[in-house]
């Protein structure tokens, strides 16, 4: 059911294996969960013969792989523990998903900065998550022979930087997730995969996974058995305090403009975007979106200051762009329904019938009758999309639970 894999890396990057895989099927207990748009975990309580398995996360992250027979996803090793009962000693073995290796890499631009350095990829003007990628993994420190791919599906304006909120040493799987959570309807919506690929060489390839949305899309209703849903807020905004550097260009020894200095800050500060009842000043709800130059040369930096300008010092103006408000409302989750795991019906099978990324339409259903649509703003059947699929194996048998976003 689960096998272990000892993997070591040649010249060009290849994964070959160390040493025979280990197959162990007499566990105490599991856990399996794996994600459309987050890293996945697993956990193994194993007895003591296995203790040479616990010694592996001291060569995190090579010290070896976890494979389940229900899953194509691959986990890593990163923890273990020993539970030393007098009676009954064990291991538990912790472990993240390959996609993890993602937060290996931290950005070295700041919000809003990559359309404003030097290219990374030749001629690249709309930046993409792919091509952030390829920066950090092909280009700045390159992981040989590895992959990147997305979904011929996926339009490059749904992954673009441009308008994501992210920090200077943020990890790139940090951008990656909110590339994922960006507001935008879920056929325009994407996960993340690293495959091990191959069979005498095994290559790590990353991939940009579309939502699988049939037109019609299929009707969930008699499947969904239970589900937990209700509203969060918690990120809403309607404002922005905006803080951008501000800059004293500088002369070199000819006169000549060719550098800056920064001397302080520029506050803006937006207008409130007002929904329908809502209360002047009262009902504003302010979040902050801060630039920052990071090392960027005397020309980039004079091309972000006129950007800043242009989006927010024009608001309410003639020349309004639009783009304040759009930074505003695609930074903040607003008013999102949130979700817990459901329970479907055993007619649908996961990995025949659905899988991570797979879109559905279902209508709730609250005692003898439908939910009140006031809930969904419009009608009582709404969208629905599988995140998470996690398996519990123990002394009790198998327990396999769905987790579904809306």
């Amino acid at each position: 059911m689960f096998t272990i894999e000892y993997p070591t890396r040649g010249a060009y990057g290849a994964v070959t294996r160390e040493a025979p895989s280990v197959i162990i099927d007499d566990f105490y207990s599991a856990s399996w969960t794996e994600r459309f748009w987050d890293i996945g975990e697993a956990q193994l309580e194993l007895p003591m013969k296995y203790y040479a398995l616990a010694l592996d996360a001291r060569r995190y992250p090579n010290g070896h792989y976890l494979h389940f027979s229900e899953s194509e996803r691959v986990m890593n090793l990163y923890s273990s523990r020993v539970v030393t009962k007098r009676d009954d000693p064990r291991i538990i073995l912790y472990y993240k998903s390959l996609e993890n290796f993602l937060s290996f890499r931290r950005v070295h631009e700041g919000p809003m900065g990559w359309p404003y350095y030097s290219p990374p990829v030749a001629g690249v003007t709309n930046y993409t998550l792919l091509d952030m990628w390829r920066y950090y993994y092909a280009t700045r420190y390159r992981v040989p022979s590895m992959q990147y791919y997305k979904d011929p599906r996926i339009s490059d304006d749904w992954i673009g930087l441009m308008r994501l909120d992210f920090n200077v040493g943020d990890t790139v799987l940090d951008v990656t997730k909110a590339s994922c959570m960006r507001t935008l309807p879920f056929r325009k919506r994407h996960g993340f995969q690293i495959k091990v690929e191959g069979e005498e060489k095994r290559w790590w390839n990353m991939y940009i996974t579309a939502v699988d949305a049939p037109d019609p899309l299929p009707d969930w209703t008699d499947y969904i058995e239970a589900l937990e849903f209700g509203i969060d807020s918690s990120k809403y905004a309607n404002a922005a305090l905006v803080i951008a550097p501000k800059i004293e260009e500088t002369k070199n020894a000819q006169g000549v403009y060719n550098g800056y200095r920064e001397i302080g800050k520029t506050v803006y500060d937006s207008p409130t975007y007002y929904e329908p009842g809502y209360v002047a000043d009262w009902n504003r709800v302010e979040k902050k979106i801060e630039y920052q130059l990071d090392g960027k040369d005397y020309k980039e930096a004079i091309a972000m200051m006129q950007y800043i300008a242009d989006t927010w010092s024009q608001i309410g103006s003639p020349n309004d762009l639009g783009m304040a408000k759009k930074l505003v409302k695609e930074q903040s989750s607003v008013r999102t329904v949130a979700t817990t795991p459901a329970t479907i019906s055993k007619d649908l099978k996961y990995g025949r019938d659905y899988r991570l990324g797979t879109m559905f339409q279902w209508t709730p259903y609250a005692g003898a009758g439908i939910l009140d649509t006031a809930w969904f703003n419009a009608s009582a059947s709404f969208e629905a999309l599988v995140t998470e699929y996690t398996w519990t194996i123990d002394d009790t048998g198998v327990t396999e639970t769905p987790g579904i976003t809306m």
